[in-house]
């Protein structure tokens, strides 16, 4: 967990059982008035609602859901259904009345980006992957815990030399917007303890660029 003010942001892993506890935890014991989470309210409603958005184009609805074909078997394989921590956290802050705030990007937005913008190389690439992903019967990682700093920062360097584009997509682009969300909220709500819940992945660099965005502000 890394603290920043009144800001407290925990590094998830989407399938992680650890997640989940970690969470709970948190905000059982120092119930945050601002729990703010990696989702848009598209995504809010197909986790919480069970509601999917089907106006978007077909080619990214297809990409969505390969997607969340490869979260549901890496949910399945750790015995833990993908996003469990965001809706325990959703869950808490109705038991805790804390206020729920949305700091990521629209995902059609991203959506519209990445299919707009990748290259053929990486449509390859994600193909291919997909399919591997979705066949094997095992994984190197342990799914039920968040990965150590260390396998964080190979499998992320993997994925940028994989996939550049989608790499800032997904990853850069998005820690930006999220940053700049948790700033905004922290500069209004100075009194308030926020916690941000947000992939490991994007914990660190979400954090660095908050502090950037404080220290120019004075």
């Amino acid at each position: 967990m890394l603290k920043i003010r009144n800001l407290c942001i925990i590094g998830t892993s989407h399938v992680a059982r650890q997640s989940v506890r970690e969470v709970e935890a948190f905000i059982t014991k120092n119930r945050p008035g601002i729990i703010a989470l990696e989702l848009d309210k598209n995504r809010y409603r197909a986790l919480k609602l069970k509601r999917k958005n089907y106006s978007l184009p077909l080619s990214m609805r297809i990409t969505a859901s390969l997607a969340g074909l490869i979260q549901k078997k890496l949910g399945k394989m750790a015995k833990s259904k993908a996003g469990s921590e965001m809706t325990k956290a959703i869950n808490l802050a109705g038991k805790y009345r804390a206020r729920i705030e949305f700091i990521d990007q629209d995902i059609s937005t991203t959506l519209r980006k990445a299919i707009s913008r990748i290259t053929l190389r990486e449509k390859i690439f994600f193909l291919v992957d997909t399919i591997a992903t979705l066949l094997s019967r095992k994984i190197d990682i342990d799914l039920k815990k968040v990965p150590e700093d260390k396998a964080i920062k190979e499998l992320t360097g993997h994925f940028r030399q994989r996939y550049p584009t989608l790499y800032q997509i997904l990853v850069e682009e998005r820690n930006s917007v999220m940053a700049k969300n948790l700033y905004n909220l922290m500069i209004s709500n100075k009194s308030r303890k926020i916690l941000a819940v947000v992939g490991a992945g994007h914990q660190k660099e979400i954090a660095r660029l908050v502090k950037c965005y404080l220290k120019n502000k004075k």
